[in-house]
């Protein structure tokens, strides 16, 4: 994908070759008017300066086996899921900002409900 506003004669020239050529078709009229010659010539698809030129928001797509294309591509930050995904973002940024602290409190401060396994009856069942 190419953006417009580059002024290096070097790269234009490249992504000019890169799009290729056409058959253009040159018709030469005589004096009274009739067809005198028809000739065909290849010419640049894209020009240095067309490339150089392209207005703003638009951009160049290249892509194998495809004729490029002049379209406008839409910004990230304008996609619907892009937002979405933004403001997801925030209000888990928001979640992780407004809870409240956890302090530690040592293992030996709190009581535990259950006794321990050495402090148990043992009882065998015999599986048969």
């Amino acid at each position: 994908m190419l953006f417009g506003g580059t002024k290096d004669p070097g790269d234009l020239q490249v992504w000019s070759e890169l799009a290729g050529d056409r058959d253009e078709v040159i018709v030469t009229h005589g004096r009274d008017g009739r067809l005198a010659s028809r000739s065909v010539r290849a010419a640049r698809v894209l020009t240095p300066a067309q490339l150089s030129n392209l207005q703003p928001g638009r951009a160049v797509v290249f892509r194998r086996g495809m004729a490029p294309v002049i379209g406008r591509p839409q910004m990230a930050w304008e996609r619907a899921d892009v937002r979405a995904a933004k403001s997801a973002a925030a209000r888990a940024e928001t979640v992780l900002v407004e809870a409240p602290p956890v302090e530690a409190v040592p293992a030996e401060a709190t009581p535990d409900a259950r006794p321990s396994l050495s402090s148990r009856p043992r009882t065998l069942r015999s599986v048969c």
